[in-house]
């Protein structure tokens, strides 16, 4: 227990700082690029690309004929519980996951949202079905989990080549009928349905060289994401009973965007006994969306109360370069100094339009349109050190900060108003524009650790701990004290 504590003190000391809640280095692009990071970088602090684990198949596929393990969670709440394997099979390797936590960017795909200008189609949701609960929500339902990941490499000498294919996706339909006198001639008589969709799939292929020029070993893999959301709403009902007039409304989201795509490439340089594992990383993100509705829900005029679109354009380029320096000091101590670079750009648009065929004396045309433009730039660095405290049992410690961090901010809102056709908007009124450089002095640190136990004979128990067991003012309660926990067995 001694030299846990101590190992504790000198770090912290040295990076200057308290003990926070648990938070990875790995940003949300990182994650994305290379997935999950396993309990034991978790621990340190660590993207799976900084680190050398089974873990590798997931930035690289071909990596899965380096491993054959068995992995699950067993602690971390239930979108945590998840595993699989990889093993060898008669012409190469297959792994097989289920339940991995999804890191891909369907959470922000059809946002439709920017500065609260979605407002503008809003859902018709003026009639109703007698006793009907469904809703016009056009919010994309969230994907927690990836339902299925399946890997399968072959080796070729200093070769190997790799694929996996991951399907995530999550769907409710919600549909309802009233007839009360039976004829379908009763005010409120009709049908309503409410379809909402999400999903990803994603084509990994990759290859690992070994002994490729100065390397020891090469990385190189590309990912193909289509992630997408398809929401629908439709309403049919009768208005009155003396004319049977029938009110119809409808809604739809989905997603208009290209496939996505992301690039890594890394190198390992043995460096005497020391290692040193650097990273190069793209990323092209496409979530655009497009939203109509429709609604005709007035017997005193012919045609569409409501007729409006609204088109939503998100891309975002990522780029990110990384090094990663494992050493070994002493026969216990392992540490790890990680420095990279992280740039993004990302441009929204917004334009909403009130279209055609709608009832006499519409003004039609655009009426609201936005953009946004958003720049970061942050330079992370992290200290991770691993101490062989006892024959089976490591404990584990990272602190990770940011040497600068810039974001600047752009944001433009256009209106539109009748110019020569009373009936058209055609002029595009002055437009109002913000723009905000945040450069923070102070960046904060973040303290991440853990241990490692070995059971048995290729059994490795891993566990990440929350930081605010140090917290006597917040008193972190037992079933509070793990955060992750896993277990591994190498064969």
């Amino acid at each position: 227990m001694k030299k846990l504590v101590a190992l504790l003190v000198v770090i912290c000391g040295f990076a200057g700082i308290g003990f926070a809640q648990y938070s990875s280095c790995s940003t949300t692009f990182e994650s994305q690029i290379s997935g999950v990071p396993d309990t034991q970088s978790q621990s340190l602090g660590l993207s799976n690309f900084q680190n050398e684990t089974a873990f590798n198949i997931w930035i690289n596929p071909a990596q899965i004929t380096e491993w054959q393990t068995v992995y699950g969670e067993i602690w971390g709440g239930a979108a945590n519980t998840w595993g699989g394997a990889n093993f060898k099979v008669a012409n190469g390797h297959l792994g097989v996951f289920i339940g991995r936590p999804y890191t891909g960017t369907v959470a922000n795909a059809a946002n439709g949202s920017l500065y609260g200008l979605n407002k503008a189609v809003a859902g018709p949701g003026n009639a109703a079905v007698t006793g009907s609960a469904v809703v016009d929500n056009m919010t994309p339902l969230a994907i927690t989990n990836n339902s299925l990941d399946i890997f399968y490499g072959v080796p070729l000498g200093n070769l190997s080549v790799g694929a996996r294919l991951s399907m995530a996706n999550n769907s409710l339909n919600d549909d309802y009928s009233y007839t009360g006198s039976g004829a379908a001639t009763s005010v409120g008589d009709g049908s309503v349905s409410s379809k909402r969709l999400t999903s990803d799939m994603q084509i990994g292929l990759g290859a690992l060289l070994k002994e490729m020029g100065p390397f020891e070993k090469l990385d190189v893999a590309l990912t193909i994401a289509m992630p997408s959301v398809n929401n629908s709403y439709s309403l049919s009902c009768i208005e009155t009973a003396a004319t049977l007039n029938r009110l119809s409304e409808s809604d739809e989201l989905k997603t208009n965007a290209a496939a996505n795509m992301s690039l890594l490439a890394r190198g390992l340089l043995a460096m005497g006994s020391n290692k040193l594992y650097t990273t190069f990383g793209y990323q092209s993100i496409d979530i655009s969306s497009k939203r109509t509705a429709t609604a005709d829900n007035s017997s005193a005029v012919v045609g569409l109360n409501l007729n409006k679109e609204e088109a939503f354009t998100d891309k975002t380029t990522n780029l990110m370069l990384d090094a990663a320096y494992h050493t070994q000091p002493s026969k216990v101590i392992k540490a790890i100094y990680t420095v990279g670079f992280r740039s993004s750009g990302q441009t929204v648009d917004l334009m909403c339009t009130d279209l055609g065929g709608q009832v006499a004396n519409t003004v039609l045309g655009p009426t609201i349109s936005g953009k946004q433009e958003v720049t970061t730039m942050s330079l992370p660095f992290s200290v991770a050190v691993e101490h062989q405290t006892w024959a089976k049992v490591c404990t584990r410690l990272g602190v990770q900060s940011t040497l600068m961090s810039n974001t600047k901010t752009k944001t433009t809102s256009q209106q539109y108003i009748v110019s020569g056709n009373p009936l058209l908007r055609d002029t595009a009124v002055a437009a109002t524009s913000a723009e905000t450089t945040t450069t923070p002095v102070a960046q904060p640190a973040t303290v991440s650790l853990g241990f490692g136990i070995q059971p048995a004979k290729d059994f490795d128990l891993d566990v990440a701990i929350i930081s605010t067991i140090f917290d006597l003012d917040s008193g972190a309660g037992v079933a509070d004290l793990i955060s992750r926990a896993s277990l591994r067995y190498h064969f």
